[in-house]
């Protein structure tokens, strides 16, 4: 089940860690897995924090009950870096979070957030971090199509 994919009126990003702002803009490589028309971007500034993200947040809280995984698709200028994807209640007050390591170089790659030890919580806030762990280098990340499935 999609939940957001950036086609419609774009979310309002809230960035941190001293990054760019984020913004939807047209697909820069409608290939592969990923052809549709708009994309988020995130651009890690040279010099950011090493824990610099995004969020945005959701109408409806995630539900966790008949879906146990969050996928997003990514695109990156290099690989083997941390993108963690971390899920929040209203106030942040119950969090989780799940790091994957990307294997794709300057093409989309579907990564998959295996959920399911999430503690109970109306997940409103969708924060994602890339190259989580290193200082911003000016490298432009891209992302699109959250989905909850099994």
């Amino acid at each position: 089940l999609e939940f957001e994919n950036f086609e419609g009126a774009a979310p309002a990003f809230t960035v941190f860690g001293d990054i760019a702002a984020t913004e939807v803009i047209a697909n820069p490589d409608a290939s592969g897995i990923n052809t549709t028309g708009n994309v988020a971007q995130l651009t890690k500034t040279n010099g950011s924090q090493v824990w610099a993200g995004t969020f945005f947040e959701v109408g409806t809280p995630l539900d966790f009950a008949s879906y146990t995984k969050v996928s997003v698709k990514t695109w990156a200028p290099k690989t083997g870096i941390v993108v963690k994807l971390k899920l929040e209640n209203a106030d942040a007050s119950v969090t989780h979070e799940v790091d994957i390591n990307n294997t794709l170089i300057n093409q989309w790659e579907e990564l998959v957030y295996d959920f399911s030890g999430a503690p109970a919580a109306d997940y409103v806030r969708v924060v994602i971090f890339f190259d989580f762990g290193t200082a911003g280098d000016d490298s432009v990340y891209y992302f699109d199509e959250f989905t909850r499935t099994n």
